[in-house]
């Protein structure tokens, strides 16, 4: 299912604009890569009830894109959070993750990569670059598992065991890092749920600007990026079919 969506000219000129600094070469049909996020509320039956924005520098450039967005989003179906076995009203995170993909000087497609709930990060505040690390010139990506309890306060982190080779100063020190940082949990009946995440860092000497700092999770998720994460398990989940689909 594809439709058109109309678009005004300077909508149109930001997400063409979009294409020409993530396109190298203004020949290749490469699709825009935009991700959305939003604070979301479900009732017990799992319909939205409450939809707010998330600032995000880039795509808060869009705003027409993020309102067709959320008046599909209104329209989909979430399975809700469960207290003591039966279903409940959940505030979760929701994310979004699309492709832009113009047709012409007047439409284009949004295409939904992925969509993802759960906890979210709440405060983290920057790695440290262990000097040992940067004497011997490693670099690399750690991809950190983090279990936090009702309140957001990290129980525990540790490597994931699906991430990428590293360093031991790089993993000790994303390890170390993440501890510090605070989580908001799914609340399910106004309780906190505890959660757990799977968290991107990266590491990098160059002078220029960091490489882009993606990794592929198992399944059919969309690589996440470093400021991202995925949640594992999360309370409150989508039963629309989207993915693939396109507005």
């Amino acid at each position: 299912m594809r439709v058109h969506a109309p678009v005004s000219n300077s909508i149109l000129s930001l997400v063409m604009a979009f294409a020409c600094a993530a396109q190298a070469d203004e020949k290749a049909a490469e699709p825009v890569k935009v991700y959305f996020a939003w604070d979301l509320s479900l009732d017990a039956r799992g319909h939205v009830t409450q939809l707010t924005a998330i600032a995000n520098q880039r795509t808060d450039r869009l705003p027409q894109i993020r309102e067709r967005l959320e008046q599909a989003i209104r329209s989909w179906d979430f399975v809700s959070g469960t207290l003591d076995g039966h279903p409940a009203p959940t505030d979760t995170h929701l994310s979004v993750s699309v492709s832009l993909l113009p047709n012409d000087e007047s439409s284009f497609r949004i295409v939904f990569d992925d969509v993802r709930t759960g906890g979210r990060i709440l405060k983290g505040a920057p790695m440290h670059y262990p000097k040992s690390a940067v004497i011997e010139h490693k670099t690399g990506m750690v991809v950190v598992r983090v279990d936090y309890d009702a309140n957001g306060k990290v129980a525990s982190a540790t490597l994931d065991p699906n991430s990428p080779k590293a360093a031991d100063a790089l993993v000790a020190a994303s390890i170390d890092g993440v501890k510090k940082w605070t989580f908001q949990p799914e609340r399910v009946d106004g309780h906190g749920v505890p959660g757990t995440q799977v968290i991107p860092v990266c590491y990098s000497l160059s002078s220029m600007p960091a490489p882009m700092c993606k990794w592929n999770p198992p399944g059919k998720h969309a690589a996440i990026g470093e400021g991202e994460s995925l949640a594992v398990n999360p309370a409150a989940h989508l039963a629309t079919d989207i993915v693939g689909h396109a507005l």
